[in-house]
């Protein structure tokens, strides 16, 4: 049964100094996606947002966003995309968390754990020689640090708790309590059994009150990703206590919804669904197993990494990490605000008061952002060629995926503006080494669209080696924009005489959806170059020249 309650919090505002506005404005992500209108701090004209593609102040739960820039730096953004703060001498691996007194928790490079003061010094750091720290790390009620460690074997997890002088106070060895089954792959030598990708310390929480021990205060709830489970451990006794399976896929993030917070004590995680080619948000509640509530839609789906964070008015803030997207929806599955960005990992939302550094900034002008009626994000894995048959080789002096077999079907849905770039052709030196003297091959592309008997050629070719080798085209998509199509290849062999089967002789390169004006699938930031910028003043430019450089976007 879904739960819609949605009560309003909000910060209290305060006035940001024109100098933090300067330093917080910034143009970012994908140019193709653009349609929220100029950012202007008091007294500059600063050129438009594009990163941000809907924002509705009424509904999003305003505050600063921690993710990624470029080279890893940990950074944070306002509801607009602008850089509020960068941690420029920081590069982070994996996980980061903004602490109370605004320190910065991670897992940084050199398999160490890291904490940095506001302005980027280490103030404390723990290692384990040899050893993978991966995933998640958090900062325990006690001031103890909790993560997670790939055992040097490889094929189990542990979950480790150390003090702030690096002692090692508790561990809880997954193969040595996730039953038999687990047992037996560790026998057969399986490597990466378990493979954990989150922790969470239960605090204080309805079920506990309720008289529940499973979810008393200090037990851990964690992710099993390549188990598909979710499951919480009694911090005294080591044991597996309360377990969730029902359909997961390779999830993420298993997180107990605060105290205060709509649905608090219900489970909430995000579900990858790699096999369904389509991921959801689940809501659990955990005294009965019974799924509350859930968000999938069309355009939705990352294949691994991925979080969802529960934010206090109900909404959901959703990573879709291998999307490069991070968006926040209502109880309703409306869409509140998106930021579309190549280097999202696993975003995270705090108050504009959330540390003693941040209320001192106070929170940026908002800015509302309406997309176009026709907006509708994609995310990247649903229209890219899913065939992993690909091996690598040298053709005409060029490095090429090829496709392993040159007849083959795959369903994918259309982004707006979308084309297809297809590269194929013939292998002469094959062909001269068969004595194939009259060899040619037809290649044909064909679409059909989904539930539709009918299928039209796309593409239909006919290569011969004394003509044409190979042929690189790019084909219009936009006629089937936001369906799920199914796409196929056909390399037929013509002529007397001539093997029918085209592998050895012809070759379909790895098939690419991009996006017109710029290959989404495989873009790097790029922005307006400077002298392009017609009708600012050096001044102005020299500001964005600094926020682009914050971004690591230039040099």
């Amino acid at each position: 049964m879904m739960r819609t309650a949605r009560p309003s919090v909000h910060c209290t505002l305060r006035v940001l100094p024109l100098l933090v506005a300067l330093a917080s404005a910034v143009a970012v992500a994908d140019t193709d996606l653009a349609t929220a209108p100029a950012a202007q701090p008091a007294g500059l004209n600063l050129p438009p947002l594009t990163g941000v593609t809907v924002y509705d102040p009424t509904k999003a739960m305003s505050g600063l966003t921690l993710d990624l820039a470029q080279s890893r730096k940990p950074t944070l953004f306002d509801m607009n995309g602008r850089v509020v703060r960068t941690w420029h001498n920081v590069r982070i691996r994996d996980r980061m968390r903004l602490l109370d007194n605004c320190n910065l928790l991670a897992i940084g490079r050199g398999r160490r754990l890291v904490e940095y003061d506001w302005n980027g010094n280490v103030v404390w750091e723990h290692r384990l020689n040899g050893i993978l720290i991966h995933h998640d790390v958090i900062r325990m009620e006690s001031g103890n640090t909790m993560f997670i460690i790939q055992r040097s074997d490889g094929q189990t997890d542990d979950i480790v708790e150390v003090d702030r002088e690096g002692s090692e106070i508790w561990r809880w060895r997954s193969g040595e309590h996730m039953g038999e089954a687990v047992k037996r792959l560790v026998r057969r030598g399986e490597m990466e059994i378990t493979h954990l990708n989150s922790i969470r310390e239960l605090v204080d929480n309805r079920l506990a009150r309720a008289g529940d021990a499973r979810f008393r205060t200090g037990n851990i709830l964690v992710s099993s990703r390549d188990l598909n489970m979710i499951f919480v451990i009694d911090k005294e006794t080591k044991e597996i206590v309360w377990r969730f399976t029902e359909r997961l896929d390779g999830q993420h993030e298993a997180v107990m919804i605060p105290d205060g917070f709509v649905n608090a004590g219900n489970i909430i995680l995000f579900n990858n669904r790699t096999r369904r080619q389509g991921s959801v948000i689940l809501e659990v509640d955990p005294s009965t197993d019974e799924v509350v509530w859930r968000y999938e839609s069309m355009g939705f789906f990352s294949t691994a990494k991925s979080v969802e964070q529960p934010l206090p008015n109900g909404n959901i803030l959703v990573t879709s990490s291998n999307a490069g997207r991070i968006f926040e929806i209502t109880r309703d599955g409306e869409i509140v605000w998106e930021f579309v960005r190549p280097y999202s990992l696993r975003a995270e939302r705090y108050a504009y008061d959330h540390c003693p550094e941040l209320a001192k900034l106070g929170p940026p002008n908002e800015i509302a952002v309406r997309a176009p009626s026709e907006h509708r994000h994609i995310d990247r894995a649903l229209y890219r060629w899913r065939d992993r048959k690909t091996k690598l080789e040298m053709i005409a002096l060029r490095n090429l995926k090829i496709l392993k077999k040159n007849d083959g079907c795959d369903s994918i849905l259309v982004p707006a503006s979308a084309e297809l770039l297809l590269h194929f052709g013939l292998r002469p030196f094959a062909i001269e080494q068969a004595g194939l003297a009259d060899y040619a091959v037809r290649f044909r592309l064909s679409i059909s669209p989904e539930g539709s008997a009918d299928r039209s050629d796309l593409v239909d070719v006919t290569l011969r080696p004394d003509e044409e080798l190979s042929n690189q085209t790019r084909v219009d998509l936009r006629s089937y924009t936001h369906q799920w199509v199914s796409l196929c290849t056909d390399a037929e062999a013509i002529g007397e005489g001539v093997p029918e089967k085209t592998r050895k002789f012809a070759f379909w390169e790895h098939l690419r959806v991009i996006i017109r004006g710029g290959d989404e699938a495989e873009s790097q930031p790029e922005d307006t170059p400077l002298e392009d910028l017609e009708g600012f003043t050096d001044e102005e430019l020299e500001v964005r020249k600094q926020h682009l450089k914050a971004l690591g976007y230039v040099d």
